[in-house]
């Protein structure tokens, strides 16, 4: 499946940077395993059903981010100091720590799908105004680039678990690239 590929993509990944930096980007693996056996296309097309596997994917793609140590790993960059990481969360960590150590610029639009992920669950799981959700959810569609005719549940999910694969894929390339 599809979200199998995610996963295994995602753990090549960790593995690599694992192996070639003995730095844990990712934390909390014993927490996840409930939210990794969730991450399952749902059998039919419904609100609740997509909430539930879009919330355990930002768990285990997002939440799940080992900030502390990350941020440790880059004050070895003679430009990062405690001080300059101190207010950077989750997805700019991230995002930082692949421009340092994968030497990657387009950094944001690598990193993208995790933002879109994020944002997803927050129109999915969260209480805002009509005005909002709906702002937010047209900078969703025009970031996985679906028109709004073809704006169905199956369509966002199914975009939105391409590119976050495609993500792994070239993160975990980055990697192996680096000697």
């Amino acid at each position: 499946s599809d979200e199998g590929k995610l996963l295994k993509n995602r753990n090549n990944f960790l593995k690599e940077v694992f192996k070639k930096w003995k730095i844990n980007i990712s934390h909390l693996n014993d927490e996840l395993i409930d939210s990794i056996n969730n991450i399952i296309r749902p059998p039919v097309w419904s609100t609740p059903l997509v909430k539930d596997v879009i919330d355990n994917l930002n768990k285990v793609c997002v939440e799940s981010i080992n900030v502390d140590e990350i941020k440790k790993s880059l004050l070895v960059f003679d430009d990062m100091t405690k001080e300059s990481l101190k207010s950077l969360k989750g997805l700019k960590v991230l995002s930082l720590w692949i421009q340092k150590y994968l030497q990657f610029d387009d950094v944001d639009n690598l990193v993208s799908p995790l933002f879109i992920l994020y944002d997803y669950r927050i129109v999915l799981l969260h209480l805002q105004s009509k005005t909002k959700q709906e702002h937010n959810m047209e900078f969703i569609l025009e970031r996985l680039c679906i028109k709004k005719e073809n704006s169905t549940i199956e369509n966002i999910y199914s975009q939105l678990i391409i590119k976050i694969n495609e993500m792994w894929e070239k993160l975990y390339q980055l990697v192996v690239e680096i000697d």
